[in-house]
């Protein structure tokens, strides 16, 4: 094996660990979001999001790493960068990408969960939109029909 390459190996499965406990903190977070909005709790429910958001500000610098990374493949292999994949570097580095092929499993189950919990999120969210829509216009309606009948006078010194 090329003497590069030994040395990218290690820095590239630092990444994918570094990445995979990022999405793990985002797959919490969510969780967090979904129960808030089961349970109606808008002050956790702002918490969380504002928390995501931060989560998702610190992925800036793990892609350019990643992308610097890939960089550094292409160079070795004289492959583009934009071909390459986890899964495509571990079956090239076959024996020597065993760890890498079962971080990359850990991601990917990761994401796919990240998938269905942000899906329910998104449901559970519409949901809450809804109410909140008809809320607003049942009491527009009402207040509405109370001024069209003039109202009722009330002496509050009495």
């Amino acid at each position: 094996m090329n003497f590069l390459l030994d040395g990218l190996i290690p820095r590239l499965e630092a990444w994918v660990q570094e990445e995979l406990n990022a999405q793990r903190k985002l797959l919490r977070n969510l969780a967090k979001q979904e129960e808030a909005l089961k349970v109606t709790n808008l002050d956790a429910l702002d918490e969380q999001v504002a928390l995501g958001r931060s989560l998702r500000t610190s992925s800036a610098a793990r892609d350019r790493r990643r992308h610097m990374l890939m960089k550094d493949f292409e160079r070795v292999w004289s492959v583009s960068a934009t071909t390459l994949t986890l899964g495509s570097i571990a079956a090239r580095l076959g024996t020597n990408g065993r760890r890498l092929a079962v971080l990359r499993k850990d991601l990917k189950a990761t994401l796919v969960e990240i998938g269905q919990v942000a899906q329910r999120v998104r449901t559970f969210a519409r949901y809450h939109q809804g109410v909140i829509h008809e809320v607003v216009e049942d009491v527009l309606n009402t207040n509405c029909e109370a001024l069209q009948e003039g109202g009722t006078l009330i002496n509050t010194d009495a």
